[in-house]
This record gives structure tokens, C-alpha cells and sequence, in this order.
């Protein structure tokens, strides 16, 4: 049996402290007092980590298990790594591809893991991306 409120805190509390590091090369702000860009982002992640600390300790004095392995639910613990290391992969590699060729391969590689026949994965993929492209270009006019 797993507590969900320790692992949702600890992988919030981690990555508002990545936020917190990266948003401190943000400008600080004018002599006058007004905040800068890093101001907002320092904020959300000091509030995100006290938040997430405060649910690591309730989820410690907290017995109650929210996540209860058993053969049922097991079976989607390694569909969910996929999942979690494709959307990694997908973002990592967000400079190097074009957006057409990296979400069409995500969510094919989803559809894949997931269970669905090829010609619907493929089908699906090329569609929603080239959905998603549509509107992001057209109704957005943000060029991806």
C-alpha cells in the first residue's frame, strides 16, 4: 500500500524548488519596487513547497493508504511509467524535433502503450496533431 499524499508532496515540493532555481536568473525588478519577471514564479514555488511539506507531514500522521496495489491496479503501474517517460521524452527532445514530427510520435507511442490496434494509432496521431497544429497556427497565430 502506497500514501499518495508522500508522493504527490515529494515530487511537488521537487519541483517547485527546480522552479524556484531556474526563475532566480529572471530579472528582479526596477529600483522603484515594482517586481520583475522572477517575482511571481519565486512566489508560487515558495507557496507550492510549504503546501506540498505541510501534505508530506499529514500524509505521515495520515495511516490512510489512498493507493492499494493489488492485482487489479498493479497492471497500470507500468502503463503509467510509459506514459510518465514518454511525456518526458516528448518534452526533452521539444527543441531538437518539430512540433508535427515529435507530437505525432507521442501520441502514437501512447496509442501503442495503451493498447490500440496500429491503423487507429496511427490514424488518431496524425489527425489530433494535425488538429492541434491547425488551431495553434490559425485561430492562435502561435507558430509551433
Amino acid at each position: 500500500m502506497i500514501n499518495a499524499d508522500i508522493i504527490f508532496g515529494s515530487i511537488s515540493s521537487l519541483i517547485s524548488i527546480l522552479f524556484y532555481v531556474v526563475s532566480l536568473s529572471f530579472p528582479k525588478g526596477t529600483t522603484d519596487g515594482i517586481p520583475g519577471p522572477g517575482y511571481f514564479p519565486q512566489l508560487m514555488a515558495v507557496i507550492i513547497f510549504v503546501l506540498s511539506i505541510i501534505l508530506i507531514v499529514s500524509g505521515i500522521k495520515n495511516k490512510k493508504r489512498y493507493i492499494v496495489l493489488n492485482e487489479k491496479t498493479s497492471k497500470n503501474v507500468k502503463p503509467l511509467i510509459l506514459t510518465i517517460a514518454a511525456m518526458g521524452c516528448f518534452i526533452g527532445l521539444w527543441e531538437f524535433i518539430p512540433f508535427i514530427l515529435g507530437a505525432f510520435l507521442y501520441l502514437l507511442i501512447l496509442n501503442i502503450i495503451f493498447k490500440q490496434k496500429l491503423k487507429f494509432a496511427v490514424i488518431f496521431a496524425a489527425t489530433t496533431t494535425a488538429v492541434i497544429y491547425f488551431i495553434f497556427v490559425n485561430i492562435f497565430h502561435i507558430m509551433l
